[in-house]
């Protein structure tokens, strides 16, 4: 039987009578060391968690039974009862015990969102004998109108950012093998949409139908690692969905330059969160360059926030303080970046 799963993380042929439901995919493959661990401790105690099965397919415990296949043990198997939502279930089983990185991470809720969406779609097709609508295939009854989903749960509570979902989804959109290589750790959510954006068409369509094409091309981008990642990093967190003390994981400061600069757009009352979330991602605070926009109610004054300036590295940055009156329909990321061109204000990487 063939048990390097963790390195091609494709569905086992040989599990009949058994099939592989579609929600053991939304975990990254067992890592080989894990594996080994796993396969040891069932041969020296037994299997002493049941393998889920629900209609005959495997919805958890998949790596259980391909142990007890390898080890000719008997499996325990389990009926799930079919009560509540089977994505909520895999999730909670499995989503504290892994040990996953920040694109891991996001890869993973885009497929918890992309599951509750079938979920959500399934039943309301089930409700088409009351004469109701079929529903589409997205929109805003995706998730039965839950306001709280539990992809969104999973994403605040990791701490990954919304930019950085939508990025794994466009990668699951658009490349199987860069999906794989996502959910296995050899490519981060950012660098397969670069490649996405910046390969030719016909090195993409490549990649799907050989893996090795993938392969290569990483390690011809490896040659030049230290030069990776974006040189100035602008970021404008979702600080309202972020509590108070928390840092979320940044997928932008993740992947930057090791010699690199970012400007954090950060709100008065959160400066000492946005500095720790650069602490937090290897970057050293410089400086702060202060944002007055007038308010519409000329009584409340001014409306103050800061873009907060740290360092990567030794990448050269300015260290004067700097104010910026927004008086036009200019981002503040459009005034400085223009700035920077102009150089008037000199960051290079």
């Amino acid at each position: 039987m063939k048990t390097d799963v963790w390195e091609e993380f494709r569905t086992p042929a040989d599990l009949a009578p058994w099939k592989i439901h579609v929600v053991t995919e939304l975990f990254p493959p067992m890592t080989k060391e894990d594996y080994s661990r796993l396969k040891e401790d069932i041969r020296k105690n037994g299997q002493r968690v049941p393998i889920l099965l629900w209609n005959g397919m495997v919805v958890d415990g998949l790596n259980r039974l391909m142990v007890c296949r390898e080890l000719k043990i008997k499996p325990v198997f389990q009926e799930w009862d079919g009560v509540g939502s089977l994505v909520d279930l895999v999730v909670s089983m499995n989503m504290s015990r892994r040990h996953m990185n920040p694109s891991q991470m996001a890869m993973v809720i885009a497929r918890i969102r992309e599951s509750e969406r079938a979920e959500s779609r399934a039943r309301q097709l089930s409700a088409l004998k009351k004469g109701q609508e079929k529903p589409s295939p997205s929109g805003p009854n995706e998730t039965d109108g839950k306001s709280d989903p539990l992809w969104r749960r999973k994403m605040e509570e990791s701490g990954v950012s919304e930019t950085s979902v939508k990025r794994a989804s466009a990668v699951m959109r658009s490349s199987r093998e860069m999906e794989l290589s996502v959910m296995k750790g050899d490519l981060t959510v950012g660098k397969a949409e670069s490649l996405l954006k910046t390969l030719p068409e016909k090195t993409l369509l490549e990649i799907d139908k050989n893996p090795e094409v993938l392969k290569a091309v990483l390690s011809a981008k490896s040659c030049a690692k230290k030069e990776e990642g974006e040189r100035d990093v602008f970021l404008k967190p979702e600080w309202e969905r972020i509590p108070p003390g928390k840092n979320p994981i940044v997928q932008e400061l993740e992947t930057a330059a090791q010699e690199s600069v970012a400007w954090i757009y950060t709100p008065n009352y959160r400066l000492s969160d946005g500095i720790s979330l650069m602490k937090k991602h290897g970057f050293k605070y410089v400086r702060s360059i202060i944002l007055v926009r007038k308010t519409e109610d000329p009584s409340a004054g001014s409306r103050i926030d800061f873009v907060l300036v740290g360092r990567r590295g030794v990448a050269d940055c300015p260290e004067t303080e700097e104010m910026i009156e927004m008086k036009d329909s200019r981002s503040w990321m459009e005034i400085i970046m223009t700035r920077k061109k102009l150089e008037l204000t000199s960051c290079p990487g």
